[in-house]
């Protein structure tokens, strides 16, 4: 069945089309999949919105650059994210991720036409506004640290992965005490931190931070291990 809602979308785009495509339609960066009616395919990143356009070579990881980096650079206002004396709620800290993630698109759409200087610049600007310190890195803010090291930012890019991994294995440390049923309660936790090792590491790996391998290779392993045993992980 299809919904009013959907009905009324499907509606406009119709007309937008006939009026070939002058009047443009987004879809907010946080609605759920479940509302794109398959249109995904033909989003195009514009900032903190999905611009719906009649191309098929678009999706949610490939943005309009010059737009998505104008909107995000000089016009969105982050209010009080990055003062350590306000208070962030689980509401506004996932909001927050989901717009670290619209800064890794952006970043990773840059990186991809070469634009080094401006793919650092979005990394340092993301870094600015949602830091480390209020909104911890967990795997899906990789695409920070890999700008960091890929634009020559050696020291910065591997400071945040040591972090990450510190923060990774404190927490597989806590949690691989836990007797099992208080385990299981935290086990998407503990999925979510053995990733972020495995990744992290890749990283290095790509980029020759061989001590940071060395480091922390023999923690992952058996992290990963014990993840594996409790069936967290498959093998």
């Amino acid at each position: 069945y299809i919904t009013k809602n959907e009905i009324a979308l499907l509606g406009m785009l119709d007309k937008i089309n006939d009026a070939g495509w002058k009047r443009p339609i987004y879809i907010a960066t946080t609605v759920g999949a479940d509302m794109y009616l398959s249109l995904n395919r033909y989003f195009r990143l514009c900032g903190m919105a999905y611009q719906i356009v009649p191309l098929e070579e678009g999706g949610t990881s490939v943005c309009d650059i010059d737009k998505c980096y104008d909107n995000m650079m000089h016009k969105f206002a982050f209010g009080n994210v990055a003062d350590p004396k306000v208070y962030l709620d689980e509401n506004v800290r996932r909001m927050c991720r989901t717009h670290r993630m619209m800064f890794n698109t952006l970043i990773n759409n840059l990186l991809e036409v070469g634009d080094t200087e401006r793919a650092l610049a979005a990394a340092k600007y993301c870094d600015e506004m949602i830091p480390m310190a209020k909104i911890p890195y967990d795997y899906t803010a990789l695409t920070i640290p890999h700008c960091y090291l890929a634009c020559g930012e050696t020291e910065a890019g591997e400071d945040i992965l040591r972090s990450m991994l510190e923060e990774s294995t404190d927490y597989l440390d806590w949690a691989f005490r836990l007797d099992y049923g208080n385990l299981m309660t935290v086990s998407s936790k503990i999925y979510e931190c053995v990733l972020t090792m495995q990744r992290v590491l890749r990283i290095a790996e790509t980029f020759q931070l061989d001590e940071l391998q060395e480091e922390y290779d023999e923690a992952y392993r058996s992290f990963l291990k014990e993840a594996v045993a409790y069936k967290i992980l498959g093998s």
